[in-house]
């Protein structure tokens, strides 16, 4: 199944709590969506936008973030602890990162819309 940064989950549970995407935009025409972080129904994170898709494991969601500067836009992943509301980024800037699996210890994520350019990085614990 090809992974794209438009059709993702967008609501899901985790460690007994619900965490949904609000205001759902996309970056550019034609680019990819971003949005808000809801836990709960509560802001998580706020003022930071995040893309899809994510990925779950343990109590913890990895997810792309958007960082805006003043002539671009590029994502980083970034690790959130669902029951402290910490978070970490990690890894290289890149135009966009489409996460694929977490698989011994590595997060997978494609860095292009066609799913050739598969790269991993370690995971890491907050």
């Amino acid at each position: 199944m090809k992974i794209d940064p438009y059709n993702f989950i967008t609501q899901f549970n985790i460690e007994d709590s619900i965490v949904s995407y609000y205001n759902l935009v996309e970056i550019c025409q034609g680019g990819p969506l971003v949005g808000f972080l809801l836990l709960n129904n509560q802001p998580l994170l706020e003022n930071i936008y995040f893309g899809g898709p994510s990925l779950l494991f343990e109590n913890k969601i990895i997810i792309p973030q958007l960082l805006k500067h003043f002539f671009s836009k590029k994502f980083i992943i970034t690790i959130i602890d669902i029951k402290t509301k910490k978070s970490k980024v990690f890894g290289k800037k890149k135009d966009l990162i489409l996460l694929s699996r977490i698989q011994e210890n590595k997060i997978f994520y494609y860095t292009d819309l066609e799913n050739k350019n598969l790269e991993s990085i370690n995971y890491i614990e907050l």
